[in-house]
């Protein structure tokens, strides 16, 4: 569990934070099953979409790397989650491959309403379409969504990267 707390004494500034509070989706839990990940391309099994889980750790034997990872390095390729149902969902958490210096910098995010409806696109609080990524291989980036999306599928399609397209996310609900 995270939790912050900053007090300013000359001031009455107390600042919360805490991070478990936000609704999460289910990926990192495990809720949502391996068989809703899909991706554009993996680099090989070991690299899986279903290893995109946030806070996911590598495994040496048998190998299973704690990211996604795309076969190429190309703008386009995605990570997409496939939900049961209609699922409200607010914002989107991004996180490093933990082992390598390998991490998204720059993203969209589209959804589908119905399963073979148009993509739709996903803004941020200031109504840009691009989200800014990570910055290093340690620190969790959120993205919050200008208004929340009712998705049944979600992608989140890469833009920019430092190295390699590596990637852990989980989304928000509330």
């Amino acid at each position: 569990m995270e939790f912050y707390f900053i007090a300013h004494t000359a001031h009455t500034f107390i600042y919360f934070l805490f991070s478990e509070s936000l609704c999460k989706l289910g990926l990192k839990t495990g809720f949502i099953p391996d068989s809703a990940f899909s991706a554009s391309s993996e680099l090989a099994r070991a690299y899986k979409a279903s290893n995109a889980r946030l806070d996911r750790q590598e495994i040496e034997v048998p190998l299973q790397v704690g990211a996604w990872l795309s076969e190429t390095n190309t703008v386009g390729e995605w990570l997409q989650i496939n939900l049961n149902n209609l699922t409200t969902i607010t914002g989107v958490i991004t996180q490093a491959r933990n082992t390598e210096l390998h991490w998204v910098t720059k993203f969209n995010i589209d959804y589908k309403s119905e399963g073979n409806g148009n993509w739709n696109v996903v803004r941020d609080a200031s109504s840009n379409t691009e989200f800014r990524g990570n910055q290093d291989n340690y620190i969790k980036k959120t993205n919050m969504f200008d208004q929340p999306v009712q998705a049944i599928q979600i992608r989140l399609t890469v833009l920019e990267w430092q190295t390699r397209i590596a990637l852990r996310l989980e989304y928000l609900t509330c």
